[in-house]
């Protein structure tokens, strides 16, 4: 079994670059990341080469498939999402249904 770790959310506002360095530091080489789009792609891919690191995921751009008229948005979001994913040899994609980290405490559903 092997685990990768999420470089957003383990080092939250920290470069990606400056994160695969400190994760290969400590044998920590594979990696997956949300968004993909603010990325330097090349950047990562050369480093990733460099330090023998595995990308195991990165996410689709967010688009729905809910909604009839949106459809297409979404296939084309697909396509990109693998281009990208394909260029850092990466054969995994997850959809998801935001970058949005809800509420970590508990929150009441009912009135007072």
């Amino acid at each position: 079994m092997r685990i990768s770790y999420n470089t957003e959310t383990l080092f939250e506002g920290r470069d990606i670059l400056d994160v695969m360095q400190i994760l290969h530091a400590h044998d920590l080489n594979i990696i997956e990341f949300w968004s993909w789009e603010d990325k330097d792609l090349q950047a990562i891919n050369r480093l990733r080469q460099e330090l023998r690191m595995e990308v195991a995921s990165i996410v689709v751009k967010l688009a729905t498939m809910l909604e009839p008229d949106k459809r297409e948005d979404e296939v084309g979001s697909i396509r990109r999402s693998a281009e990208a994913a394909r260029s850092l040899d990466c054969s995994r994609m997850v959809h998801t249904v935001g970058f949005v980290r809800p509420y970590s405490g508990c929150r009441s559903t009912g009135t007072s």
